[in-house]
């Protein structure tokens, strides 16, 4: 299973091999119990699934957006992604990515887990230096779609207001729905 995962090829039989994969890794972690996590941690499984997060097709990016939240949220997963300081901002670095991403195509079954392993990593103050290190310029000045999720939406703004404080100007958020965009601005 793991060989298909280290696919670079992304033709459409890979990518169905690399998802069935991730389904069956996904319904693994899918049941909670820390002896699975351990097992994906021991196999280097995170930078896997980190790499697919970057380069992969929505579908693929998916799942292993759960499978990486699943990690984050369990004890045993966060204490290995805290173990250095290389990990923690690899897994950071992918996600703003992601997030990124998700601000010119948005998918909310993406954003879900997304979201969701940031608040696991927002829960963890350990973390909090490593955020503030963070390039944050292109999230900030990011537009928003209007089909974004509630969600979605509360992370960046969290982003915005947490970390607009390292650049030197006050931020201010409009959502323009009427618009088809909503839309971040910096400005007095």
């Amino acid at each position: 299973m793991f060989p298909f995962l280290h696919q670079t090829n992304s033709s459409r039989e890979t990518e169905y091999f690399k998802l069935t994969s991730l389904g069956i890794i996904g319904s693994l972690v899918k049941a909670d119990k820390p002896d699975i996590i351990e097992y994906l941690l021991n196999a280097d499984f995170v930078p896997l699934c980190l790499r697919i997060l970057k380069f992969s097709q929505e579908i693929s990016r998916t799942v292993a957006a759960f499978i990486v939240q699943k990690i984050i949220g369990d004890q045993g997963g966060r204490c290995y992604i805290l173990q250095n300081q290389e990990r923690i901002e690899t897994v950071i670095k992918v996600l703003n990515k992601v997030v990124l991403d998700l601000t010119k195509s948005f998918s909310p079954r993406l954003s879900k887990h997304v979201v969701g392993s940031y608040q696991c990593l927002l829960e963890l103050p350990e973390v909090t230096p490593y955020l503030c290190a963070q390039k944050w310029q292109e999230i900030i000045d990011a537009q928003i779609p209007d089909n974004c999720d509630p969600e979605f939406i509360k992370l960046i703004k969290y982003i915005i207001s947490s970390f607009s404080r390292l650049y030197s100007f006050p931020i201010s958020i409009t959502i323009s729905l009427h618009m088809g965009i909503s839309k971040l601005k910096l400005g007095k």
